[in-house]
């Protein structure tokens, strides 16, 4: 089986039968990776405490058909430590979370600065500015590396509005099968 190291955030993760768990990542070589962690939620596991949301972790992945499968973990970075007791933060840290997801549907589609973004804005959790704050910057330059320049909070808000909508359009085109040309996919998600 053919395997893989790699260095990841965890944007998500959920039970999956008795003892696995599926866990969303971003990678700085792969983007997002869809994985499974066999026997995370048994007792003795060493892979439970390794696969936080939020921290940084060093991974060794066999590639799998549908998903690949962790096979090692190591935490290189606590990032989640600095929203403990904090609501705001906490929110606006799984927001961002949910931005990378949002904003790379494919999975395996490298995007190196994207990732140095979402750590960078991590880091910042542990200052005293505003989780808020931080989730606008993160936004600003996530639309920035995704090619879309913005000026004021509104214009912020209603270019993630608009750029999501087209996203979800795209979605629903292919879901009911209707054309999926390479010149309509591209205007409907840009």
């Amino acid at each position: 089986m053919v395997s893989y190291i790699d260095q990841a955030i965890v944007l998500r993760n959920y039970n999956f039968s008795d003892y696995d768990r599926i866990v969303w990542l971003y990678s700085e070589k792969h983007g997002k990776i869809h994985a499974i962690a066999k026997s995370a939620r048994k007792i003795e596991s060493h892979l439970a405490a390794k696969l936080l949301l939020f921290d940084r972790v060093q991974l060794e992945l066999a590639v799998g058909k549908n998903l690949d499968t962790i096979r090692s973990a190591r935490t290189l970075e606590n990032l989640s430590q600095n929203l403990v007791g904090d609501y705001w933060k906490f929110s606006a840290a799984a927001a961002i979370l949910q931005l990378t997801n949002l904003f790379n549907p494919d999975p395996k589609v490298r995007d190196t600065q994207q990732f140095q973004l979402l750590i960078t804005a991590l880091r910042y959790f542990s200052s005293t500015m505003p989780g808020s704050k931080i989730l606008d910057i993160y936004a600003r330059h996530l639309l920035k590396v995704h090619g879309f320049g913005v000026d004021s909070s509104y214009d912020l808000i209603a270019v993630l509005e608009e750029t999501l909508e087209r996203r979800l359009d795209f979605v629903r085109i292919v879901l009911e099968g209707r054309d999926s040309s390479p010149k309509l996919i591209q205007e409907r998600i840009f």
